[in-house]
């Protein structure tokens, strides 16, 4: 096709101008007398050929030259793609936007995902009026922005206009999937496109199964554009991870907080900075090697009871959300203890407790016959001794505490019945029987198969090899899977299991909390033991340091107590609304958008609290580019392009046509180099044929 066909009259006539040229060229002929003509006859006729060829090869040049111009002005192309003799067709055209927290990423001319709305927005404004377009985003899981097809494209303006990057890794594969479905309903005589918008990072494009990137390919092929507004080379420096050891900060302080530091794209060194409550705490050194991961560690400082924002943070660099990495420390005060047994059976018990806790009142204690329909959620930790199997009525609220994030101690006795109790669903073990030790094996030493559990972990014990004297013990065997040995006696038997249920955790003992059973409670280290469990009843394992942006984040299980209030507000006092629902009559509360990285404060009368600490997922740290040959294997067929230069252009030639005018131009220059070196050439040889030439016999003048 031609851009402008009136041209092609001018190409026409201007090649008509050589041969109306070399039709009325008149041919001079002048005598010449010689002596004898036999000879000369001869080499006239085969000049008259070699004038003739010569002169049709100057006319076929220079028509050429003409005629080519001529289209050149009409501007031919190649059609790439259907159309109607009279205009081309209108189109369909779906969109990908890639939300992936990496679109955050600074590149000099604005964040990638500033760059690709702006993509977006030039895109639509190419479409005609005819032409319709929809859009979806390129989360963890696709959403709609602009579901069906539309024409107007000041809805696309304005949806777009307040929209930001999200704070999660993309899966682009569903996205396009969705994007082909909506194109494949609305099939008919219209063109149709799809356009992805991303900085390309390999993570949005992997994770994905072949089965959901198989549906993404369609057996009928869609012109594909990917526009690339990303870095080809990101770097990156960013706090991956955190470890509080131990996991129980309390207010004697001494825990140590070991911090995993990732690099992407050079080798250097960089400082890591720790804050508590916005205050600087401490700062050091590091250096980290692209792809690896560098630990640096700093010591938690003393704090008083109450729960306290910090962070560390790495210096500011072009991806900046993911400089800091938001936590809460919750700092324990006495936590509240119940205790159900009789007296005589947790004597010792309770005396730890108070010694533990400082305070009388940090401890209840109840007999079981009391246990049905008491109020056990205030309670941090249940202790309950020789009090199995409980009744029916009980079963039910010890299995939501627990599942809630409480934690169950158990002490059996005499009385206990594991196996018939209803609890089997959350024990970590059933009993087979009792072992009874005698005068040979009664000593024995404990063995720690976990120092590093939070219930053991910085106790001076573990230096020595404690003992105590064993009378009886349950046998505790046929674990769950979910279950672990935190203690063991030298003979083998299990003395402490444990099994985390829900948000919380079961502790079984194969002994009794008095001294019919052995000489534990006796001890020095029963103290320090039963302490930590207490302790551990506020592990932040059930109330993690921070959470990870996410759709549907449900605000019970990070949370100790489900917030009445409608919202919460980041630091700089903007809301976000909490939805509250009721389900199997329980009370859930949940946020519906992913959040951005920072603190959350719940607001109280007496001012702000901190509530919850949000960082980025960090799998998002991978910022290798796909490679073209992996989009084209499943994007086929495809145009990859890395500016909006080379983005328009190749929409132009697909919507248009290939441009045949810069070809033409270049034959034309050549015609016309040759055209001109045998005109050239010709002169030269007419010169040449008309010098004087001297007969050898008589004269002859020319």
């Amino acid at each position: 096709m031609f851009e402008t066909p009136l041209f092609l009259f001018a190409a026409v006539a201007g090649a008509m101008v050589p041969l109306i040229l070399h039709l009325t060229q008149k041919w001079r002929s002048q005598p010449i007398y010689f002596p004898t003509i036999r000879f000369l006859r001869l080499a006239q006729h085969a000049a008259a050929r070699r004038i003739r060829l010569q002169n049709v090869l100057l006319w076929f040049m220079r028509t050429m030259i003409m005629l080519l111009l001529g289209v050149a002005f009409a501007m031919p192309v190649i059609r790439t793609t259907g159309g109607g003799m009279l205009g081309r067709a209108a189109r369909d055209v779906g969109i990908v936007l890639d939300m992936s927290y990496t679109m955050h990423y600074e590149t000099g001319e604005g964040t990638a995902f500033d760059l690709a709305v702006e993509g977006v927005l030039n895109m639509i404004a190419t479409l005609s009026e005819d032409d319709r377009y929809f859009i979806i985003l390129a989360a963890r899981e696709p959403s709609a922005l602009i579901p069906e097809p539309i024409r107007d494209k000041d809805v696309a303006i304005e949806a777009l206009g307040d929209l930001e990057a999200g704070y999660e890794p993309s899966a682009l594969f569903p996205a396009i999937g969705v994007a082909r479905h909506i194109l494949a309903e609305h099939t008919g005589r219209r063109l149709q496109e799809l356009h992805i918008f991303t900085d390309n990072r390999k993570q949005a494009w992997s994770g994905i199964d072949t089965a959901r990137a198989e549906d993404a390919r369609a057996e009928d092929a869609v012109s594909t554009f990917v526009y690339v507004t990303g870095v080809e080379a990101p770097q990156n420096i960013a706090p991956l991870s955190l470890e509080l050891e131990p996991p129980l900060v309390t207010p004697s302080g001494g825990n140590m907080l070991h911090v995993e530091v990732g690099s992407w794209g050079v080798s250097r060194e960089t400082v890591v900075q720790f804050f508590v409550a916005e205050q600087e705490q401490a700062r050091r050194a590091v250096w980290v090697d692209p792809h690896e991961q560098a630990t640096v560690s700093f010591r938690v400082p003393s704090l008083a009871a109450g729960t306290y924002t910090a962070r560390v943070e790495t210096p500011e660099d072009n991806l900046s959300v993911d400089n800091a990495l938001h936590f809460l420390l919750r700092v324990g005060a006495s936590v509240p203890s119940l205790v159900v047994g009789t007296e005589r059976q947790t004597l010792f018990l309770r005396a730890a407790l108070r010694a533990a806790a400082g305070s009388e009142d940090a401890v209840t204690h109840i007999p079981h016959d009391q246990f049905v329909g008491f109020d056990i959620e205030p309670y941090g930790v249940v202790f309950i001794c020789d009090a199995l199997p409980v009744d029916g009525h009980a079963i039910g609220q010890l299995e939501e505490y627990i599942r809630a994030g409480g934690l169950l101690v158990i002490f059996p006795g005499a009385r206990t019945r594991l196996v018939d109790s209803a609890l089997r669903d959350v024990m970590p073990a059933v009993p087979e029987g009792i072992w009874q030790f005698d005068e040979n094996d009664a000593r024995q030493s404990l063995v720690w198969e976990q120092p590093e559990h939070p219930v053991l972990a910085g106790l001076d014990v573990l230096s020595r090899s404690p003992q105590i004297t064993m009378q009886r013990a349950f046998v505790l065997e046929n674990m769950h899977a979910d279950a672990a040995v935190l203690l063991r006696l030298r003979n083998g038997l299990p003395l402490m299991v444990e099994r985390n249920v829900g948000s919380g955790a079961v502790v079984l003992f194969a002994i009794g909390a008095d001294r019919g059973w052995s000489n534990f409670p006796l001890t020095s280290y029963f103290l320090p033991v039963i302490a930590q469990l207490v302790d551990y009843s506020q592990d932040s394992r059930r109330y993690p340091l921070f959470v990870q942006s996410q759709r549907g984040l449900l605000l019970n299980d990070v949370m100790r107590e489900v917030p009445s209030e409608r919202e919460l507000e980041d630091g700089q006092g903007r809301s976000v609304r909490i939805r509250h629902v009721q389900q199997d009559g329980k009370p859930f509360a949940y946020i519906e958008s992913p959040l951005a990285p920072g603190m959350y404060y719940r607001r109280e009368s007496d001012g702000l609290h901190p509530a919850l600490a949000v960082n980025i997922h960090a799998q998002g740290m991978e910022l290798d580019p796909a490679s073209a040959p992996f989009l084209e294997q499943w994007l086929q067929p495809v145009a990859i392009s890395h500016s909006w230069e080379a983005y328009a252009e190749a929409l132009d030639i697909h919507r248009v046509g290939r441009s045949l005018v810069e070809i033409i131009l270049w034959l034309v220059l050549l015609l016309v180099a040759i055209e001109f070196w045998f005109a050239n050439y010709l002169v030269q040889r007419g010169e040449a044929s008309n010098k004087v030439v001297q007969p050898v016999s008589g004269e002859m003048s020319t």
